[in-house]
């Protein structure tokens, strides 16, 4: 068994009779990816007055990627080593002209605090939540300018990503995505590799090729069958599950002397557990060996300087969804264990 990567899509649920979509999805917009949401989020963001964003000194290569294709200036500011804002390093540059970016980092930052350190700071800059690891934080009524999730990070469906505003005239996108379909074949077939019915290069190829084609869909409509596979899951028992994995883990953890980047808060629902490894690339390997694939969280940007944060080149992402089971979780531990000990 595979442990880990994107998701698979179960044939019945992808294709089933179209189910209601939950009432908590009934406001804010939908959108193909994660990207495109920023993308009509920053140029909304500028047609209000805000010409320029700033962007915490850890992230994923891709939003400085969108960041860059709506043209907008940007800047770096400084997180503290727990991952929250940098008073400090904020100060001098936050000013009425500006949007900030603020991640929740693994679902496991108490953004509540976050907005309030911004708002104290200037409380007429605009502030963008990115909730692409934390899809529960969305449920939550937060005081921000805009919000947004990918559902495609936590849930098996093949694309859609999900804003909430405060502001009107947000872009409506009506283009049919061209990479769902991609993805989509490629979560049915991976579906299919429990039974070792198909070679992982055949779903992989798949996967990378609706990768690779996200970017050119920033004007994209989320898919029909992602609004239907919304309308089938049940979201209490994928965040209790989640829950329970990660406190099994973290619980592990903690008694072999290791702890998380973040301490998670009961109302947290993770996307992975991070940990920082002097060995991070050996474990990362040796969890590779028995087929489970912890993720990076995330390659260093050539713009971002050396001595910014480390957990470029060390943070390793322990996998705990819904997918899994003890069984699972207690295979990561244990190779971790060894690891450490030699």
């Amino acid at each position: 068994m595979v442990v880990g990567g994107e998701f698979e899509i179960d044939f019945k649920t992808a294709f089933d009779s179209y189910s209601k979509l939950p009432e908590e999805f009934r406001q804010g917009h939908f959108y193909s990816s994660g990207r495109a949401a920023l993308y009509h989020i920053i140029n909304l963001s500028k047609q209000l007055g805000k010409g320029k964003i700033l962007l915490p000194s850890y992230l994923c290569e891709s939003i400085v990627e969108v960041v860059k294709r709506s043209s907008t200036p940007y800047e770096f500011y400084t997180l503290n080593q727990d991952l929250t804002v940098n008073v400090d390093s904020l100060k001098e540059i936050f000013d009425d002209n500006c949007s900030i970016l603020i991640i929740n980092y693994f679902g496991g930052i108490d953004v509540q605090i976050e907005i309030q350190k911004v708002k104290n700071i200037n409380s007429r800059g605009f502030i963008i939540l990115d909730n692409v690891q934390a899809l529960f934080s969305m449920f939550e009524p937060l005081d921000v300018d805009f919000m947004f999730t990918s559902f495609r990070k936590q849930l098996p469906v093949p694309d859609g990503a999900w804003v909430i505003s405060k502001h009107d005239d947000l872009y409506q996108c009506d283009e049919l995505n061209t990479f769902a379909q991609y993805k989509l074949a490629g979560g049915l077939l991976k579906n299919f590799q429990r039974f070792d019915s198909v070679s992982d290069q055949v779903y992989l190829k798949l996967l990378e090729k609706g990768e690779t084609s996200i970017s050119d869909n920033l004007n994209a409509k989320i898919s029909e069958i992602t609004i239907n596979i919304l309308g089938s899951l049940d979201f209490d028992s994928i965040r209790q599950k989640r829950t329970a994995n990660a406190n099994y883990i973290i619980d592990a953890l903690k008694k072999r002397g290791l702890k998380p980047i973040l301490n998670f808060h009961n109302n947290m629902v993770p996307l992975f557990i991070p940990m920082v490894f002097k060995n991070r690339d050996t474990i990362r390997r040796k969890l590779r060996e028995h087929n489970i694939f912890c993720p990076v969280h995330w390659p260093r940007l050539n713009e971002i300087a050396t001595k910014s944060n480390k957990l470029y080149d060390n943070e390793l992402s322990l996998v705990i969804d819904q997918r899994y089971d003890k069984n699972d979780l207690s295979k990561i531990i244990s190779i971790i264990e060894d690891c450490i000990k030699k």
